[in-house]
């Protein structure tokens, strides 16, 4: 798996396949350092992704991210950055979803990790 590091000033080509990673799954470096994981299940899901993209429409998460050892105050401060930015690459408004976490979606009963909860 490549991995590739997350600016906001990106080129056009880097830009092509950031957006590549994240609708096909990947790893990307973030400013920081840290390692943040894209991407949809196909044969498995990533047990590290703490936060979820839902779509309001069918309660299906629509993408996920792993966020570990990030701070809440940060996330929640910069969603642009760590979320909108992502979900617009990939062609999803943002409109369209709740950003959750993995303790959020237990609480509904919705197992972010199992593949039926996936979709559009």
């Amino acid at each position: 798996m490549k991995t590739y590091k997350k600016t906001h000033t990106l080129k056009a080509a880097h830009d092509s396949h950031l957006k590549k990673i994240k609708a096909n799954g990947g790893t990307v470096l973030s400013d920081d350092g840290k390692t943040i994981t894209y991407g949809f299940p196909t044969t498995s899901i990533n047990k590290k992704y703490t936060h979820f993209a839902v779509r309001k429409s069918t309660n299906k998460i629509a993408t996920g991210w792993d966020y570990t050892g990030y701070d809440s105050e940060d996330l929640n401060s910069d969603k642009r950055h760590y979320f909108f930015d992502d979900l617009a690459d990939l062609d999803i408004d943002k409109k369209d979803v709740s950003i959750l976490t993995k303790a959020a979606l237990s609480k509904k009963g919705i197992n972010p990790f199992d593949e039926k909860n996936w979709g559009n």
